[in-house]
């Protein structure tokens, strides 16, 4: 823990594309405390993504556009979202087929097709 009572965090690595879309909200004039709060930041790493950036603020939007925009965002990274699940369900529904094809049909006395079909050998599964 540090001095003033947080926690301290694991050093997270974040991708280019969260980067630049905490840094597009930032030039929305989007409130930065807030946006940190949301993303779980420091404001202070919040500027520095925006400074390596270039640093320089869109002109202010009115309210409704910029409303607009933070939701065609939101709605750019629920896609991804889904995308991510599909690929994991897609991944996941193969994956049963794969081990649901691996269990041998039994035939009409419980031998499966791996098991010998001479007397000696239904003899030796019998014991």
């Amino acid at each position: 823990m540090s001095k003033k009572g947080k926690t301290a965090r694991k050093n997270r690595r974040f991708t280019a594309s969260f980067k630049a879309a905490a840094v597009a909200r930032m030039k929305l004039g989007c409130n930065v405390a807030e946006l940190a709060r949301e993303l779980k930041l420091s404001r202070t790493l919040l500027y520095l993504w925006f400074q390596a950036a270039g640093g320089e603020k869109v002109v202010e939007l009115d309210p409704q556009e910029r409303k607009i925009l933070e939701l065609e965002q939101k709605i750019a990274s629920l896609e991804g979202v889904i995308g991510r699940q599909k690929l994991e369900s897609d991944f996941f529904t193969a994956a049963l087929r794969r081990v649901e094809g691996e269990v041998q049909p039994r035939n009409e006395i419980g031998e499966t097709r791996s098991t010998p079909k001479s007397q000696a050998g239904r003899r030796r599964k019998a014991n």
